[in-house]
């Protein structure tokens, strides 16, 4: 699993143009922990942590574990969401929150 995760990790950063820190600060985890999963170093991450990082690029986990192939759709927002400016970008994330945290208390 824990090349399959690398190499996701690898295209999801270049997508969104983040860098481990950035993915680090988003998913609420320490940069070593990102660090070791982007170069392999874990070999059984928690699933928590599979979860924050699913979350903070808003994927599905099956998709970061290798359990589905395709993420079109979802990689197609990673895309457009990553060329847009920073401001932005705080303005969708916060709407996206807002939204998921509504229908979660429905």
């Amino acid at each position: 699993m824990k090349n399959i995760v690398k190499t996701r990790l690898a295209i999801l950063l270049k997508i969104t143009g983040w860098s481990i820190q950035e993915l680090a600060n988003r998913s609420n985890l320490s940069s070593d922990t990102v660090k070791n999963l982007y170069y392999g170093r874990i070999d059984n991450p928690k699933i928590e942590t599979l979860i924050s990082i699913a979350e903070a690029f808003g994927i599905s986990l099956d998709y970061l574990v290798g359990r589905l192939d395709y993420a079109e759709h979802e990689l197609k927002h990673l895309t457009v969401l990553g060329s847009l400016d920073t401001d932005t970008k705080e303005i969708i994330e916060l709407i996206v929150r807002r939204a998921m945290n509504k229908r979660a208390l429905d």
